[in-house]
């Protein structure tokens, strides 16, 4: 979470000089409560972080970047910067009377709205969501990725959701990947994985030596195929390990030839 807290500490760093601005224009300036607000900030993202990761991890595995999903957590970003705004207020003022028996000396609605900027903690959610994609999308550790051969793409891994659980799959156990409505089913040892993605995106992040694509909407394991069935017209059929049946298309036959 290294990553996260430091991109945190960022945003409110940049908050709390844009609120020490806003203090001098008003020709009050108060640093210990630019420096309570920063904290209360700092609490509240690392409070919210697991609950937006698992959120958002529920929302890509369900279906992805949908457009639904975007205007989601959009909605959720802004009802995060507001109640980042009164949990920072609620913080700062509780904290002002236990420790020094006051409120905040430069403390109104507009002071409290702009010293804690609702644009940068709407950035800050932005960026944990960001991170949080990216880290869901990774094929593989940063230590497969290392221990791998450069030159043997074969043997990755990549991440796959069945039954609203991520699961590890070798590259190499995929027999086949079909195009099914506005997603894609990957056939992997005996299991089926959904994924709301192209046919063309996803054979990109496969080795072109092992997968090749036989007809529009279906990508093949060539290390699956154990006998090939011309038709007099070009197109034909692939009989795979286990006895399935596939066809192939002759706009697609070049590698057969």
């Amino acid at each position: 979470m290294k990553k996260e807290v430091t991109l945190i500490l960022f945003i409110l760093t940049l908050n709390i000089g844009f609120g020490y601005l806003f203090q001098l224009s008003n020709g009050i300036t108060c640093l210990t409560e630019l420096s309570f607000i920063g904290l209360g900030g700092l609490l509240f993202w690392l409070i919210l972080y697991y609950p937006l990761k698992r959120f958002t991890t529920q929302l890509l595995l369900k279906s992805g970047l949908q457009k639904k999903n975007v205007l989601a957590l959009g909605g959720i970003g802004i009802l995060a910067s507001v109640l980042n705004l009164f949990f920072c207020q609620f913080f700062l003022m509780t904290s002002f009377a236990l420790l020094f028996g006051c409120v905040s000396p430069s403390f109104d609605t507009l002071t409290a709205s702009l010293t804690n900027n609702m644009a940068g903690n709407l950035l800050c959610y932005i960026g944990l969501v960001g991170m949080i994609i990216h880290d869901n999308r990774t094929p593989s550790s940063r230590k497969e990725q290392e221990t791998d051969s450069p030159l043997d793409t074969t043997n990755r891994s990549i991440l796959l959701s069945h039954h609203k659980a991520l699961v590890k799959v070798s590259i190499r156990e995929i027999s086949h990947i079909e195009v099914s409505n506005n997603a894609i089913t990957i056939f992997a040892g005996g299991k089926k994985f959904v994924k709301y993605q192209s046919l063309k995106s996803f054979q990109a992040v496969l080795p072109d030596s092992l997968f090749k694509r036989v007809h529009r909407s279906t990508v093949v394991n060539v290390a699956f195929i154990e006998k090939i069935i011309p038709n007099p017209n070009g197109d034909g059929r692939l009989l795979l390990r286990g006895g399935l049946e596939l066809r192939y298309s002759r706009s697609y036959n070049a590698f057969y030839k």
